[in-house]
């Protein structure tokens, strides 16, 4: 089949038909045929067929692979522009064929030959080439493309340049002899590459030539002005009739995730065993996606939080002291990974996903890097935002496993399963890691556990000064993998407290609980020694115990969270007042110190 179709700017909207020509049988030919699209531009300039909220270029491209074989697709690009045509490569579907002509040229018309040769020496067949520097009313309308002739281009009414050209079998047989000898590039009279072309058509092939009519909307604008007037020029064209275009649906998604606490049975995750966590309402990290207001602006774009992706500082001496309090990182590496493990995993799934473009804001309350999943949880809010976006089908245990992906496989970040689990399930949850389910469907036994099982008083404790909780793991992973006997006898032992804790938790035995919180803190101490530990959580530890309460690590280190040891015997009262007393003594010690809330 052979295709045509229609524009029109004003409107933006397209129409698309099929009309049988001579040449049909091409697309069973070993040599395919191609419809090039010609994208350069002038030096150092955005090419003009990607300006605009919704350039040329995105809509053209996209009504030729909905209507045409999109392996016949291709775009040809010169040195100036080439790097810009490869970043808008990547927001289209599927990624075209690039072909790179190593000249800078001053317009699109003066590579058109190179264009031509550059795929005929590729083995393709050029059947019809387009430039993308503007779209006429009229572009390829039946009219043009329902000619017979060997060759057949189109003109502006005052005969500019051609804006596109079709070629039939016989034409690209007759041309290809000459474009691969590349003599057309050796012109004596400053002629274009056009001028060239179209004066070897005269004299070898039969030709047809078709002009946009006079007074055309595009005329008076479509190859003389500057860029900035184009990019006027065509965005008030887009949107001189755009209420069709406008997004009614462009709410806002709110996706707020809550910081978590390794209740029991941490660092047990990353190593096949058994854990409960839980999420508390104290902190969160929200992020809220905007739809485009214009349904067909596919972009996205990603604010920085001006408090956590700081570029701008007050002196040179206040760099560092800003650097201690939010680290050298912010999110946006954090949402760049998302986007890209969820786009791969809707390609892997064929999955469809809203062609609409959106931005991207957030903002987070979590303490950084003191072992509460800020991370994670600022990965976990987008991926579920977009997932919503998107209206995707993506089970729970899976988002799971696609968030750790973000921080494990795209940014090298030391962290294990459970933090990605509870976060996506939400509230609190028994997760079992069993290696046996982990090998052979990717993801463990969880299950959602009441949080009104937790028992009252739960407090934590943290430091000011945050340090990397991704580095603190140490050694213990390689060991783990090489078989030290050690570290896997005391995964077992985590996992074993686990499953008691699960049961204490089910029955209300407080006693066993702080028990077995006890008992987690001693087996990791053992485990990853003081040095790994760390002093200022050694000293929470110890000021927790003073007062008659049993702690444990939250997570890789530097917060910790407890509750009254239940093997001393105490009423409410004295409780309470303890509670008081071990808030001041953390404080005195420059410590922060809060009551659990579990408001979901």
């Amino acid at each position: 089949m052979r295709y045509s179709f229609h524009l029109d700017v004003r409107k933006s909207t397209f129409s698309f038909q099929a009309t049988p020509v001579r040449f049909c049988g091409f697309l069973d030919d070993k040599i395919k045929p191609m419809i090039v699209i010609l994208a350069t531009g002038e030096f150092t300039k955005k090419p003009r067929c990607l300006l605009g909220s919704r350039p040329i270029l995105t809509r053209l491209y996209n009504t030729l692979t909905a209507n045409c074989p999109k392996e016949s697709i291709g775009i040809i690009t010169d040195s100036s522009t080439y790097r810009h045509i490869v970043q808008w490569s990547l927001i289209v579907n599927p990624i075209p064929k690039i072909y790179f002509l190593p000249n800078v040229y001053h317009t699109q018309y003066d590579s058109v030959l190179d264009a031509l040769a550059i795929v005929t020496r590729n083995s393709q067949r050029i059947t019809r080439l387009v430039t993308s520097d503007c779209i006429p009313l009229s572009f390829l309308n039946e009219t043009w493309t329902d000619d017979e002739s060997d060759f057949v281009y189109l003109t502006t009414s005052k005969q500019q340049p051609l804006l596109a050209f079709d070629i039939s079998e016989f034409g690209i047989d007759t041309l290809k002899p000459w474009l691969l000898t590349g003599n057309y590039v050796k012109s004596t009279n400053n002629n274009t590459q056009m001028d060239i072309l179209i004066s070897y058509v005269q004299k070898h092939l039969d030709y047809n030539k078709f002009s946009l009519g006079q007074g055309d909307v595009l005329e008076e604008w479509l190859l003389d002005n500057s860029t900035e007037q184009f990019e006027d020029k065509w965005n008030s064209l887009l949107h001189s009739n755009s209420q069709s275009q406008i997004n009614l649906d462009r709410k806002p998604i709110i996706s707020k995730v809550y910081a978590r606490i390794g209740f029991i049975g941490n660092p047990s995750d990353g190593f096949f065993g058994k854990t409960i966590s839980t999420l508390i309402s104290n902190f969160y990290a929200v992020v809220t996606l905007t739809p485009n207001m214009e349904k067909m602006n596919p972009k996205i774009i990603i604010h920085p939080n001006p408090l956590f992706d700081i570029m701008e500082f007050s002196s040179f001496d206040t760099s560092p002291s800003t650097i201690v309090s939010n680290g050298y990182y912010g999110a946006v590496r954090l949402f760049l990974a998302v986007t890209k493990v969820l786009s791969n995993y809707c390609k892997e799934h064929q999955l469809k996903t809203n062609s609409t473009g959106f931005e991207i804001e957030y903002n987070t309350t979590v303490p950084r890097q003191v072992g509460l999943a800020g991370s994670s949880a600022l990965v976990t809010a987008l991926m579920k935002a977009l997932i919503q976006y998107h209206e995707l089908d993506i089970p729970l245990p899976v988002q799971a496993n696609l968030a750790l992906s973000c921080e494990v496989d795209e940014l090298g970040i030391a962290a294990g399963h459970q933090d990605r689990v509870v976060q996506a399930f939400g509230g609190m949850v028994y997760m079992d890691f069993d290696r046996s389910l982990m090998t052979s469907r990717g993801y463990g036994d969880y299950q959602s556990i009441d949080v009104q099982l937790l028992p009252n008083g739960l407090w934590m404790a943290f430091i000011l000064e945050p340090k990397e909780s991704g580095k603190v793991h140490h050694n213990i992973k390689q060991r783990f993998q090489a078989g030290d006997q050690t570290v896997i006898d005391a995964m077992k032992q985590f996992a074993n407290i686990t499953t008691q804790c699960y049961q204490a938790l089910i029955n209300k035995e407080e006693k066993l609980l702080s028990k077995l919180i006890n008992q987690n803190f001693e087996c990791r101490r053992a485990l990853y020694g003081d040095a790994v530990i760390g002093a200022p959580t050694l000293k929470m530890i110890e000021i927790a115990r003073s007062r008659g309460h049993v702690a444990k690590l939250t997570g890789s280190g530097g917060c910790i969270f407890g509750m009254w040891n239940g093997e001393i015997e105490a009423d409410e009262d004295v409780k309470a007042k303890s509670i008081i007393e071990l808030q001041s003594h953390f404080e005195s010690e420059g410590y922060v110190f809060t009551k659990l809330n579990f408001d979901f």
